[in-house]
């Protein structure tokens, strides 16, 4: 299968396209005036734990702080949107005994600060792939419920375990359905890279930030200079094409397109 990304650049959105023979699989489009932080990852420090609400807010380096729910607060518990339940066991811990005032904590927005609300936060942090999520503090494995051949829901969780790093979890999204074992194996093996790198910049830095990649896994960005500029798309998975499309401020009619190819 041949795959592409299409990025096009210029001073009022960035667009971005995945396609699969010449086929239209994805499309993503960003305003940087309406930049959302879903999916980000911050290491934010817990300003006030609120053991009435349940709840403590997270000192993320934004406008408002951030707010943290119990279920949210322990690692592992929350389910994702559309997968099965995650396994559940013991006593529910309470606010003050999973996260402490002053505490430097990881967290991912999963909501959009609202009017005066600030963003919500979970430390149930997941890293989506093409064809994987990585849940690093869960070891689990899941199938998409959407997918319903239960011969390929059996073949997707044995590889799945197979290509599982230890200690890890892993969610099958939809789109894996007739994917390879290589596929899914690489796909593995670059989150969990990806996630190693979080880690490593989280104990080396006071406070850092993650920006969630929108169009594909290994999308990075980097902002619009006054000249023409190509984001890079790095690294570039084995067998994929990538194109970079973007516009001068001086010259909005004109575009430089670059072939992106693996090193």
């Amino acid at each position: 299968m041949r795959k592409e990304i299409l990025v096009t650049v210029d001073i009022d959105q960035t667009r971005a396209a995945v396609l699969e023979d010449g086929e239209l699989v994805e499309l993503y489009i960003e305003q940087p005036v309406h930049e959302r932080i879903v999916g980000n990852i911050y290491k934010g420090k817990v300003e006030n734990v609120l053991p009435g609400m349940q709840a403590a807010f997270v000192n993320i380096g934004l406008e408002r702080n951030a707010f943290l729910y119990v279920d949210d607060a322990q690692p592992g518990r929350a389910p994702l949107e559309g997968e099965p339940p995650l396994p559940r066991s013991g006593r529910r811990p309470t606010i003050g005994e999973l996260v402490r005032t002053g505490q430097d904590i990881l967290v991912q927005v999963a909501k959009e600060p609202i009017g005066t609300k600030g963003a919500r936060v979970t430390r149930n942090i997941t890293l989506p792939g093409r064809f994987l999520v990585l849940m690093p503090h869960v070891d689990y494995v899941g199938v998409s419920r959407r997918i319903t051949d239960e011969r390929e829901r059996d073949r997707l969780k044995q590889i799945a375990h197979a290509v599982k790093p230890e200690g890890m979890g892993l969610i099958v999204r939809t789109v894996a359905e007739g994917a390879s074992e290589e596929e899914l194996a690489h796909d593995a093996a670059f989150l969990a890279r990806h996630w190693q790198q979080i880690e490593a910049r989280a104990r080396a830095s006071i406070c850092c930030q993650w920006r969630a990649r929108k169009a594909a896994s290994w999308a990075s960005s980097s902002s619009l200079a006054p000249s023409a500029t190509v984001r890079t798309i790095s690294p570039i998975p084995s067998g994929l094409t990538a194109w970079a499309i973007c516009f001068s401020r001086s010259r909005s009619r004109s575009s430089v397109m670059r072939r992106l190819t693996p090193t």
